[in-house]
Parts: C-alpha cells; structure tokens; sequence
C-alpha cells in the first residue's frame, strides 16, 4: 500500500514537472511571436544596410535559377570572373539557398525575408528555453534565459535584416543543445560544425575552441585525446565538403574567400575599401606576413575600437550583468564546458579577426549561450532567491532595449530609388553605382560597384561596358583624383567621360541621386 502510495506521488510529481515545461513551453512560443510581430510592425520599413541588399540579391540569383550568383561586381573580382551574373565568392551559401528556397515558396519580397528571420527569432528564444531546461531542469529558470535573450536589441534589430545572424544564433544554440543532450560524439559534432561554417564563417573559431578542449581538456588517455580530435577535423571537413567542392570547381582553390583581401582595409597601401575596388594581384596572407607591424598596430588600435563599439551595440548594462554572472563559480560539469568553449571561442576569434575590424554582432551567436550559463550560475549560487534576483535582471535588459522600442521606423530612400532606375532602365541594364547592392535588390539591375581610377574602368569595360552611372555621393573609398565626385558635381567632367545627366533621382521631392547615360557607347569608358 505504501509503495502503490508512493508510485502515486512520483507520477503525479513527474506530470507536473512535465505540465509545467510544457506550459513554460507555451508561453515562450507565444512571447517569442508577440514580440516579433510588435518589432515587425514598429521598425521594419524595408532594408537600408547595403549587406542586406547583398544576401537579398544573392538570394534572388538562387531563386531565379542563376545558381549561387551575384549581380554586383567587385573590381577584384574582375581577376577571377569578366561576366555578369557571375559566381559569388564572398559569403558563405548557407543563408542566401535557404532565403532563395523560401522566395519560391512565399515569393521574392522584403517580407519573406523577414519572416524567414522571424521564423529563427522564435526558433531562438524556444531553443534557449530547452537547453537551459536541459542543463537545469528548471522551467522558471528556462523561462527567464529565453526572455533574457528576446530582451536583447542586437537580436531584435537583426531579426529585421536579411542577414543570416538570428538564423545562425538560432543553429548555434540548437547545435549546443544536441551535444549536451547526446555526449561524446565528436565525429558528429565536427559535421554539424562543418554545416555551420556554411552559413556562417565565424564557425571554424568555435571549431577550434572544441579541437582544443579535446587536445587540452579531454579524456585521460592521450592517444584518446588526439582520437577525438581527429574525429572532430574529419567530421567538420566532411560537413563543408559542398564549398570546398563549389570553390575547387569554379575557381581551383577549395579554400578559397575574396573575404580574405578584407585583411588589407584600412593600411597604408590600401586606405578604407578601396581594396575591393582594384584590380590587384596581390595575396592577402603574403601581405599579412610581409607587413606584420602594421597588422599589429591596425588590430590594437581596433581592439579598443571593437570595446567601445560593443559597448554601444550590447549597452553597458548587459555587458556588466553577463560578464558578472558568466564568470561566477559554478558547479555543473556540463555548464562548465560550455563557458570554456565559448570563451576560447571568443579569444581565437577576436585574435584572428580583429585585423579585418572591430565587428561587434561578430560575438551575438556567443550570447544566448553566455546567457544560460549565467542564469544557471545565479541559481547554483543564491538557490531560492534565484528567481527574485532573475526577475530583476530580466526587468534590467527590457529596460535596456527601451529606447531601441522607442525608435521610428528608419528612413529608407532605397524602394523608391529602385522603383525609379527600374523604371529609367532596361532588364539587362549594367549600372556603375556607389550604390551597387541597393540596385541589384532594389532595381533588380546587374550593377557594378565604383572602380578606383580610370584605369580600373577601362580594363573592366572590355567584357563589362556601363550604360548608365548612378552616384549619391556615398564615397567610402579615396578614388583617384577624385573622379566619382569631380563627376557628380560637373556635368562636363561627366560628358568628358562619355556620359550626359539622364536624370535626377528623387526621395521625398528632394533629390539623392544622378543618372548618367552613355553618349556613345563607342566612347564611353
């Protein structure tokens, strides 16, 4: 009788802790949604950060059949393809196929890609709430990791772009979660690694930060370790077998990125951006080693750039509250690797990244991982009062994305832009812009991004010939002799050129651009 009695009270325990997650459960999905569809409707008006016009655009060459293309070129690409869709190079393929597949579905539109990030923004905050779950076996305490996370502007404002960040973080968490919840299968782990480098470079720190924490933090045995290891390179090798396949195939280097000239900004042989807008035949890694000095003092000098940055993108309350609580002593195993993991994560990829620059939403996938184990540390340590003290961070980070709520909707002169070029323009149009990703979104027109000298121009003109410039003064590189200004603020300089002001561009009823067309296309450069 007495055993029956207890059987009883066992199960009634074990369904109302699994009402309870499930409820939990519940409400986060519903919170997630909320708070995305409030965010939608208050401060979507389109996209106006030229790397979202990027993706978008990529997206679009998937969606349309042109496989894994751009429609802009960089200059330095010229050394590798002359034509027009051509081959991207740059960014990872993960992202745009998935933002392609989803245009056939819903349909090529600004909506479908931020429903596409909304669908990962409460993929997130769920995911959140399971892997805290699963470390904890607490739903209070999953419940607050997971709106701590919702709370954060970086990811309300980056749900809102097309940009693979939030669906990134979203797969980061969920790969955490298979490897706590499934231990002690390093080959598996390596390709889910591997996967994830395709949509998001910044995966091969996080697969360092495990190589190492087998080598260093691993089983006893030695040969077991390097075992392990092993697995794990072989697995993450197999896992992005499709881009080293891509890279082999169209250009002969598996490992090869145009992102990597990204070294090369902001030197004294190449000031600011204008790397992407040479020709140049120089390796970056040559460069990198043959310059150490200034690779130094560059990565210094951001290092405190990338500090003071963080501080405005994170707000100092976050930052004080998550490294406070990320760093107190705790006691649960499976806690403690992941702080370690993350945190070698985040000193190789800073070491290695910081002379491209200080990024900060670089470091946001880290975030939802830094946040769980500090909510577990907090209740490790203070046990009852957990909740209380919980709550009151929980009100800290809402307050702090108060005046992120308060925000208006940005100002986007880039859909109306685009309406008027298509409108001026033909299908097949190649335009030189200072604007080129906006167009190839916007316009949907094949654009060329601002070469730095004439030279530049006329090499790339011998399979690429312009019809038309567009220029809004958005100089981010020294041009030589200043010819892109001289031409937008002389219309003689312009016809010197080959080119006749076509039209003036408008938003608002004020003017943001020039269009110049071709006077003869036998002169034109």
């Amino acid at each position: 009788m007495e055993q029956s009695q207890e059987n009883l009270q066992k199960e009634n325990l074990e369904y109302s802790i699994r009402l309870s997650f499930k409820l939990g459960l519940i409400l986060v999905f519903l919170i997630a949604v909320a708070i995305w569809y409030a965010n939608y409707a208050l401060h979507f008006n389109g996209f106006v950060i030229n790397d979202s016009h990027d993706y978008a655009q990529l997206a679009k060459n998937v969606n349309e059949g042109n496989g894994y293309s751009t429609s802009v070129l960089r200059p330095l690409a010229y050394r590798f393809f002359k034509t027009l869709p051509q081959p991207e190079i740059t960014r990872m393929i993960g992202y745009p196929y998935i933002l392609g597949l989803s245009f056939k579905i819903f349909g090529q539109s600004d909506f479908t890609v931020v429903f596409l990030n909304g669908v990962f923004f409460v993929a997130l905050i769920i995911l959140v709430y399971f892997l805290a779950y699963e470390l904890s076996k607490n739903t209070v305490i999953s419940l607050i990791a997971a709106l701590l996370v919702s709370c954060m502007k970086c990811f309300l404002d980056h749900s809102l772009q097309a940009e693979p960040n939030i669906m990134y973080s979203s797969l980061y968490v969920a790969f955490f979660y298979f490897y706590i919840k499934y231990p002690c299968r390093p080959l598996i782990y390596g390709i889910m690694l591997g996967l994830l480098q395709l949509v998001r470079a910044n995966t091969q720190f996080v697969f360092i930060a495990f190589f190492l924490m087998y080598i260093f933090h691993g089983k006893q045995n030695l040969r077991e370790r390097f075992l392990d290891a092993g697995k794990l390179s072989i697995g993450f090798m197999i896992g992005i077998t499709p881009h080293l396949v891509r890279n082999y195939s169209i250009i002969g280097n598996p490992f090869f990125s145009l992102y990597g000239y990204s070294f090369l900004l902001f030197t004294k042989s190449f000031p600011t951006y204008s790397v992407w807008t040479q020709i140049s035949d120089i390796n970056p890694i040559m460069f990198v080693m043959s310059h150490p000095g200034e690779m130094i003092s560059k990565s210094y000098q951001w290092f405190w750039r990338l500090l003071e940055n963080s501080v405005d993108f994170y707000t100092p309350v976050v930052l004080l509250l998550t490294g406070v609580t990320f760093f107190m002593p705790l006691k649960n195993s499976r806690v403690r690797m992941l702080r370690i993991i993350t945190i070698v994560g985040i000193i190789v990829q800073t070491a290695l990244l910081l002379p491209m620059g200080p990024v900060p939403y670089y470091y946001m996938f880290f975030f939802p991982i830094m946040m769980i184990v500090s909510v577990i540390n907090v209740d490790d340590l203070l046990k009852k009062y957990s909740p209380i003290v919980l709550s009151f961070g929980l009100i800290a980070f809402a307050f702090t994305a108060m005046p992120y709520w308060k925000s208006p909707k940005p100002i986007n002169p880039f859909i109306s832009m685009g309406k008027q070029v298509e409108k001026l323009t033909e299908k097949d149009t190649l335009i030189l812009t200072d604007m080129p990703w906006e167009l190839a979104w916007y316009a949907d027109r094949k654009a060329i991004w601002l070469p730095y000298d004439l030279d530049t121009l006329k090499t790339i003109s011998q399979t690429l010939k312009p019809s038309y410039v567009i220029l809004s003064g958005k100089m981010y590189v020294p041009y030589k002799d200043m010819i892109w200004m001289r031409m937008l603020n002389d219309s003689n300089y312009a016809k010197s050129l080959g080119y006749r002001l076509e039209s003036i561009i408008s938003f608002q009823n004020e003017p943001i651009a020039l269009m110049y067309k071709t006077m003869d296309s036998s002169d034109a450069l």
